[in-house]
């Protein structure tokens, strides 16, 4: 097994810097509730990773043919899209959200509330109504 995914619980435990969310909860969403410490740290370390791999894309524009750098973001991008992966699989498990409607999304708001909101429906009348979808 790769080594990357053997010491990937530890590195989650040994998270210092807890990145904070962003986005203030809106009067729509409906707050599901606070994560627990492990997914806390999952999402500081996901962030973190997307973090540095986007200035690492941000050097590779900068450098010329840089071998290692290009290995470097290629690593930090895929481990940034495991890591979102797991912690959106680990929030749908700790709060029992599998099968979250279809018009409904599930998001992360300031003070690390889970929250589901409607879905942004961009999808013209017209065309729902070609795809036999409500108007």
């Amino acid at each position: 097994m790769n080594t990357w995914l053997k010491l990937l619980p530890m590195e989650i435990e040994e998270v210092t810097e807890t990145l904070v969310p962003q986005g203030s909860i809106d009067p729509k969403d409906t707050v599901v509730g606070a994560l627990p410490g492990e997914l806390i740290n999952l999402y500081s370390l996901w962030m973190a990773t997307s973090k540095e791999s986007a200035r690492t894309l941000v050097d590779l524009q900068y450098s010329r043919d840089d071998e290692d750098l290009l290995a470097r973001y290629d690593e930090l991008s895929a481990k940034a899209k495991a890591l979102e992966s797991l912690f959106w699989i680990g929030v749908k498990e700790h709060f029992n959200l599998w099968g979250t409607s279809v018009k409904e999304v599930v998001g992360i708001r300031r003070e690390y509330q889970i929250v589901k909101s409607q879905r942004i429906d961009y999808m013209p009348p017209f065309l729902k109504g070609l795809f036999g979808l409500e108007g």
